[in-house]
């Protein structure tokens, strides 16, 4: 009983260290990241200055906008206030339209946000049942067809399902809007159907993606010891797996959801402009155009930052889902 507790107690030990190491690395990560950002973005050829009063301006007047901007200062004073800006949550004013950053962030995220998490519920409510369906039809011809279908999907890009998805439901029928996005304020019903055929379109190809993925852990799964002796008791295939397979498969499946989430990012970019909602994509797109560098650093941190905490939860949920891992994770 003594053994027991000593080891519960190192346990709880290891977790907890392992936490703060995680932690401390995940900041040691973004400070570098934002260097990153922050040099890379401002060593591009141009000048803000330049961009707001056109290129009829003269250097002087370009020279004068620059300082009021902030720009001629030593360049780690312009990093550090940046960072600074970046933890206080204080993001300043766009260079270019002169609002504040974090109002158009925030209102970015009203579309981007439910954009990925219904792409994200969409392709993981779809990818377990149809893995599970081409593991059932596995001896069948049907089950051919099945594959070709998630070939497809893997290689399709989510803009050209968009597109499709446009032609039938938006064009042909008439059922949702095309393009545009009626805010959560002015109508939620509005918003929701606005997000209904780009969710779609990153949620189908999500699926595609995990159903491969997970398809071959639950063959791997259904072939141990422990589920043919359920399926000895007299379980189904399907009881034997909820009861006994879908735990074992999870740790490597919340890899792959985690990645993918990620992932998502770069797609939803693309489908917010196949479907012009105003998301944190067009507002990254539009930065860039008029060399708004502030809201281009701001952005790419902001993703960065998600990108990195999404793969720490990864790591985490490890350790609550197999706790056989627990040394070896982090």
């Amino acid at each position: 009983m003594t053994r027991q507790l000593r080891s519960k107690r190192h346990l709880k030990h290891s977790l907890g260290r392992s936490k703060v190491q995680s932690l401390l690395r995940l900041t040691l990560t973004l400070l570098v990241a934002s260097v990153v950002d922050f040099t890379v973005i401002n060593i591009l050829p141009g000048s803000p200055g330049q961009v707001i009063l056109g290129t009829q301006a003269t250097p002087q007047k370009v020279a004068a906008l620059d300082k009021t901007l902030g720009l001629t200062s030593p360049i780690y004073d312009q990093y550090l206030t940046w960072l600074r800006d970046l933890i206080t949550m204080k993001l300043g004013r766009s260079y270019v339209s002169g609002s504040h950053i974090s109002e158009q962030i925030t209102q970015a995220l009203q579309v981007t946000a439910p954009l990925i998490v219904g792409g994200l519920i969409i392709g993981i409510a779809l990818s377990l049942p149809l893995a599970f369906l081409i593991y059932l039809l596995r001896e069948s011809r049907s089950s051919m067809l099945v594959a070709l279908i998630l070939d497809l999907g893997v290689s399709t890009p989510s803009f050209i399902l968009g597109l499709v998805l446009t032609y039938i439901f938006a064009i042909r029928f008439s059922a949702l809007p095309a393009s545009g996005f009626t805010f959560w304020s002015t109508s939620v019903t509005g918003a929701l159907r606005s997000l209904v055929l780009p969710s779609v379109a990153l949620g189908l190809v999500e699926a595609a993606i995990i159903s491969r993925y997970a398809k071959n852990l639950i063959e791997e799964v259904m072939n141990t010891p422990y589920v043919q002796a359920a399926r000895l008791r007299g379980q189904s295939e399907t009881q034997a797996f909820l009861h006994h397979g879908l735990r074992n498969i999870s740790a490597p499946l919340v890899t792959v959801v985690g990645l993918e989430a990620s992932g998502l990012l770069v797609g939803a970019v693309v489908v917010e402009n196949v479907f012009g909602l105003p998301g944190v994509g067009t507002l990254l797109l539009n930065a860039v155009q008029n060399r708004d560098l502030i809201i281009v650093q701001d952005v790419v941190m902001m993703a960065v930052t998600l990108v990195c905490t999404i793969n720490l939860l990864v790591d985490l949920s490890y350790k609550r889902i197999q706790p056989g891992l627990r040394d070896e994770i982090l």
